[in-house]
């Protein structure tokens, strides 16, 4: 059964003396009757999101998506989703707290799809603040991602994917996953035998090619320790009817 947001609870959970002085800083260090009303908002909803991520995090930090969804919010806030979407980007962007991106990514295991018709892997994320993350991420490792944000989603080109998995892998991992593509790809029996050895080089042989893509993560699937390997879990029956 579904959890709900306990009021009580989370009120337990704010540190006091902690919200007390970040209120007093924002009133009496040179900004007294200056504060807006937007200002002590944004102010409380940091209280209230550290106080959810402590009570609704299991134990890897990872936050409970459902249960402290932007809808489930909006009731106990009396505010729109719309608006508790935007609190959450202004307030880690004013008062950032650090999350493992990867691991939240993981918990996103079963829910992930694979869209045939688009080749497209289909991610829900539900955060807005996951979903920066992500795009950042991307962004800082070539852009060699393409994404497209339709609503909560994330659509990303299989063969992007690897490179998302590459960039988040041990050098161990790295390996395993360039000595697949390599299989793959010399599994026709070019001449000469294509060899792969960088990320850039694995872009120049397998970027537009989906099948190849499918099904390399096919392959790659529960033999990686990344948390966007795993996440893949489910999807493996999927990629290996698809390619068939």
């Amino acid at each position: 059964m579904k959890k709900s947001i306990n009021y009580e609870s989370i009120s337990g959970s704010i540190n006091k003396e902690e919200a007390f002085n970040e209120i007093a800083r924002l009133f009496y260090y040179q900004n007294f009757s200056t504060a807006s009303k937007s200002e002590i908002d944004l102010l409380m909803f940091h209280f209230y999101m550290k106080a959810l991520v402590a009570q609704y995090s299991d134990e890897n930090g990872v936050l409970d998506y459902d249960t402290c969804s932007d809808y489930e919010i909006s009731k106990q806030l009396g505010i729109t989703q719309e608006r508790v979407r935007n609190l959450k980007i202004k307030a880690q962007a004013r008062y950032p707290e650090p999350f493992d991106w990867k691991k939240s990514f993981q918990s996103l295991e079963g829910k992930i799809r694979y869209d045939e018709q688009k080749k497209r892997i289909v991610i829900p994320i539900s955060d807005p603040n996951l979903y920066i993350e992500i795009k950042n991420y991307i962004e800082e490792n070539g852009g060699y991602v393409e994404v497209q944000r339709s609503g909560n989603y994330l659509q990303i080109r299989p063969e992007y994917y690897i490179f998302l998995l590459y960039d988040s892998s041990d050098e161990q991992d790295k390996k395993k996953i360039l000595n697949e593509v390599v299989k793959k790809l010399n599994k026709k029996n070019p001449s000469p035998p294509i060899s792969v050895e960088s990320k850039a080089e694995m872009a120049n042989h397998i970027l537009g090619i989906a099948e190849n893509g499918l099904s390399i993560l096919a392959s790659l699937i529960g033999s990686l320790d990344s948390p966007l390997a795993t996440a893949l879990t489910g999807l493996k029956g999927t990629f290996e009817r698809v390619i068939q």
